[in-house]
């Protein structure tokens, strides 16, 4: 078994499985700059590793990810927030299409509470496993951003774009259940052998043929090369314009007031 830390993000490769694990479980491992940057450097590995023949994303503590840290976003606010954003949207498309661009099957284990980023970090898996306990809700409109880390590319992928637009629009909250219905995640478990589940399904993977599950993972997956990289893009800048506006400091700001945010109205 091989391993490799950083304060915010764990890999390890452990018989032919490569494990990256976010790791700020007291942030309900909300996305920072050092956790993107540890992230994609993480993903570069495993990927890069010929010795990886499958990959589990997972999480500790409660919650897989709610998405930005608004902390970090709120010290940020005024005319550095839009490029700060748009340089850990940078790190976080790197790794999700170097996921979703590799040979390798990819799966992902999400507990608790998915928002924001995480989505689209969970939904750049091929297969998604979430627990019982599962709530998952965008949080881009109620502080007027948009989406990113693939999040709007992959939804839209499971479910179609009408119900993505939908659910990003209305910022409805979804249980396992309507995820599960919705065809969001492949499996529902109970939470307590989440990771067990997710790591034998990694493991099974693992043991079929390589050539079957590359000509496969290339022939399903509607988003890969420069089509990703070009919604990616469209992503990143269409966050950096949100970030840039008066609405998103006003919605950020708001947010940690624990305030409804007062969004301006066109004359």
């Amino acid at each position: 078994m091989e391993t490799k830390t950083s304060s915010s993000v764990i890999a390890i490769v452990d018989n032919g499985i490569g494990i990256v694990t976010l790791n700020r479980p007291d942030t309900l491992n909300a996305i920072n700059h050092e956790l993107a940057a540890a992230w994609a450097s993480a993903i570069d590995r495993v990927v890069r590793d010929t010795g990886v023949r499958a990959i589990l994303l997972r999480a500790e503590g409660k919650a897989f990810s709610v998405g930005g840290d608004l902390a970090f976003f709120s010290a940020n606010l005024g005319p550095g927030l839009a490029p700060l954003l748009g340089d850990v949207i940078g790190l976080l498309n790197a790794s999700v299409q170097q996921l979703r661009n590799s040979n390798k099957p990819v799966v992902s284990a999400v507990q608790g509470a998915l928002g924001g980023g995480g989505i689209g970090l969970a939904l750049s898996a091929d297969v998604v496993i979430c627990d019982a306990g599962l709530k998952m809700r965008s949080g881009y409109a109620a502080i007027g951003l948009s989406p990113d880390a693939g999040a709007s590319c992959f939804l839209a992928e499971r479910i179609g774009g009408a119900r993505a637009r939908a659910l990003f629009m209305t910022n409805r909250t979804l249980s396992a259940d309507d995820c599960s219905a919705l065809g969001i995640v492949d499996r529902i478990v109970p939470t307590e052998s989440l990771q067990d589940e997710a790591l034998d399904m990694a493991r099974q993977l693992a043991d079929k043929s390589e050539t079957s599950m590359e000509v496969i993972k290339s022939l399903c997956n509607t988003l890969r090369g420069d089509a990703l990289a070009a919604r990616l893009s469209a992503e990143r800048d269409g966050m950096m314009r949100c970030a840039a506006s008066m609405d998103a400091t006003e919605g950020i700001s708001a947010f940690v007031a624990k305030r409804k945010p007062l969004f301006r109205k066109s004359a």
